[in-house]
C-alpha cells in the first residue's frame, strides 16, 4: 500500500471536477448574458440581417400590391381628355433607406408608339429649391429645382418594347431654365430598368445619387417622349383652369421609409 499514490489520485480527480464546475460555469453565464428576445443570437448578428429588396425590378406589378398602401407614394392623369401629355396612366414610388422604386403605367387608351420612344424621370434628390434648375411640365414656382434626369429609350420600330432598359445619367449644371443644361454624368449601377408593354419598373441606388445626398423627403416628375424628344407623357399633371390652362401639377412628393 502506497499511500503517495492514493494522495495523487485523490488529487488529479478534485481537478477534475473543479475544471467541470468552471466549465459549467462559463456556459451558464454566456446563456444568461444572451438576450431572450433574441432566441439566444448575438445582437450584432441581429443588425447584420441581409437586405431584402421590397420590390424585384421585372416588370412584374404583384410584389408592389403586398406594400403598405400608405407608404407608396402615388398620381394619376388627370384630365385625360384635355391635357396635351396624356401618354403616362399613373406613376408610384416607394422609397427605402437604401433604394428609390418606380413603377411607370402606360395609358394604353393613347400610346401606340410607332417611331423611337424615350423615358425620362427627373429627381429633386436634395429637396433643395436652390439647387438644380429644369422647369419642364411643372409648376415649380419661381425656383424650379430638378437635379437629376435618368432617361433612356423604351421602344423602337425594329425592337419594339425594350426589356432591359439603358439609363443614361444626367446632373443639371445651369441656371433655372426650359433648356437643355444637362451635364452627362459617368455612374455605374445608379440606375436599372425593365419595360413591358405595360409599363416600366425602376430602382435607384440612393447612395449613388450624383447630386450630394438623396434626403429622406425629395420631389419627382415623369416624362415620355418621341419625335426628337418632344413630351408624349407626364406626371404629375392636374386639372386645367384658367389660370392653369396647360394643367401641369406639382412635383410628386416622396417620404422614405424606414
Amino acid at each position: 500500500f502506497n499511500p503517495t499514490i492514493l494522495t495523487n489520485s485523490n488529487h488529479c480527480i478534485m481537478k477534475k471536477i473543479m475544471t467541470m464546475l468552471a466549465m459549467t460555469a462559463a456556459i451558464l453565464a454566456v446563456s444568461c448574458n444572451k438576450d431572450p428576445k433574441n432566441n439566444g443570437k448575438d445582437p450584432k448578428e441581429e443588425e447584420e440581417e441581409e437586405y431584402v429588396a421590397p420590390i424585384i425590378v421585372d416588370g412584374d406589378t404583384s410584389d408592389w400590391a403586398k406594400l403598405d398602401a400608405s407608404k407608396v407614394q402615388s398620381c394619376s392623369l388627370k384630365s385625360a381628355d384635355t391635357f396635351a401629355y396624356p401618354e403616362i396612366k399613373s406613376a408610384k414610388v416607394y422609397a427605402d433607406e437604401l433604394y428609390v422604386y418606380v413603377y411607370m403605367e402606360f395609358n394604353k387608351d393613347v400610346l401606340e408608339p410607332t417611331a423611337d420612344s424615350h423615358f425620362a424621370l427627373y429627381i429633386n434628390g436634395d429637396n433643395n429649391t436652390a439647387t438644380g434648375g429644369y422647369a419642364g411640365q411643372w409648376d415649380q414656382g419661381e425656383t424650379p429645382c430638378l437635379d437629376v434626369l435618368v432617361m433612356g429609350t423604351y421602344f423602337t420600330p425594329d425592337d419594339g418594347y425594350i426589356k432591359n432598359l439603358n439609363c443614361e445619367v444626367y446632373h443639371w449644371n445651369g441656371a433655372p431654365t426650359d433648356g437643355w443644361a444637362w451635364e452627362d454624368v459617368e455612374v455605374s449601377d445608379f440606375a436599372e430598368g425593365v419595360c413591358t408593354s405595360k409599363g416600366m419598373e425602376f430602382a435607384f441606388t440612393r447612395d449613388l445619387y450624383p447630386a450630394g445626398n438623396w434626403e429622406d423627403e425629395f420631389t419627382m416628375g415623369f416624362q415620355l417622349q418621341t419625335n426628337g424628344w418632344d413630351a408624349t407623357g407626364v406626371l404629375p399633371n392636374d386639372d386645367p383652369t384658367e389660370e392653369n390652362q396647360s394643367g401641369y401639377g406639382k412635383l410628386l412628393k416622396v417620404i422614405v421609409n424606414k
